[in-house]
Parts: structure tokens; C-alpha cells; sequence
């Protein structure tokens, strides 16, 4: 692999899946208190068909480690997602 396909030791696609999963993070943490359903965060984020396999891969990754809670259809950012944001961005 060449060098600059790495990323402290990443692959692309690590990195790729990274950045769409902060973007879905993002996305939710800027709309709360509002929830968002599956179907409206995948139109807001403009999902083809390509790209929905991507986003819900991102969702269930978020899931997984505790930055997204999921109830049905419906996601929202855990507490800790959002503290984390804030600190991270200096958000109040």
C-alpha cells in the first residue's frame, strides 16, 4: 500500500468509515433535541443507493460503541456523544 493511503497506520476505509460516522454524529448532535428516524437521516445526508449501505453501517458502528442510542427507527446521540462534542468543540 502506498504511503499516502495511510493514515496513522489506517487504512482508507477505516478512515472513510471514521469520517461518515462523525458526519452522522454531527448530524444528530446539530439537530437535538429533535430525534431523527432512519429514513429522515439518510435524506438529510442525501443517501443514493450507493451510500445508504454506508450510512447504516455507520449507524449500527455508532451504535455499537455507545455514541448513538437506537429505539426502533428512531436515533438520538447518547449524553456522552453530546458532552463529548461539546468539550471537543467548545460547544456550551
Amino acid at each position: 500500500m502506498h504511503p499516502q493511503h495511510r493514515h496513522r497506520g489506517e487504512p482508507c476505509a477505516a478512515r472513510s468509515d471514521r469520517t461518515l460516522e462523525g458526519a452522522v454524529l454531527a448530524l444528530l448532535i446539530e439537530r437535538r433535541p429533535r430525534s431523527l428516524t432512519l429514513p429522515e437521516l439518510l435524506r438529510e445526508m442525501g443517501a443514493g443507493a450507493g451510500s445508504r449501505a454506508a450510512i447504516e453501517a455507520a449507524v449500527a458502528g455508532l451504535a455499537e460503541v455507545g455514541l448513538l442510542r437506537r429505539e426502533r427507527s428512531v436515533l438520538a446521540p447518547t449524553p456522552a456523544a453530546v458532552r463529548a462534542a461539546e468539550i471537543e468543540l467548545g460547544l456550551p
